[in-house]
């Protein structure tokens, strides 16, 4: 198996000779991940900064709506409730109000809750 040491990664990386990459000695870390570098060879000595790349996918939303079915439950399970409550408090006349009152609260629910938003 091939065994890089840093001098030559580096040396690879600025395409210069493994030997005269030898020298070569990390001068600094920077506390948000930059490391300055110290290149000295033959010809000139060379300062080399290596950054992080930051990339940022842009966000995904999905979007869950329910179906006509489930809300239908929704709203025809709210005004069963309503008129159950208005029937034991009022009789006939109390059931069909609360099944109105148990429908329409139950309608409103179903309106604000239907759809769903998620962002990844």
């Amino acid at each position: 198996m091939w065994k890089f040491t840093a001098p030559a990664v580096l040396a690879l990386i600025l395409g210069i000779g493994a030997t005269e990459a030898a020298t070569g000695a990390v001068v600094q870390h920077l506390p948000n991940g930059t490391v300055v570098t110290t290149v000295a060879h033959s010809r000139q000595s060379r300062r080399v900064t290596v950054q992080r790349r930051y990339y940022y996918n842009s966000p995904r939303y999905v979007v869950r709506r329910r179906s006509h079915k489930k809300a239908l439950g929704i709203v025809g399970g709210g005004a069963a409730g309503g008129a159950l409550i208005g029937g034991i408090a009022g009789g006939p006349a109390g059931a069909g109000v609360g099944a109105l009152v148990g429908g329409g609260g139950s309608f409103v629910y179903e309106r604000l809750t239907h759809k769903k938003v998620r962002q990844y």
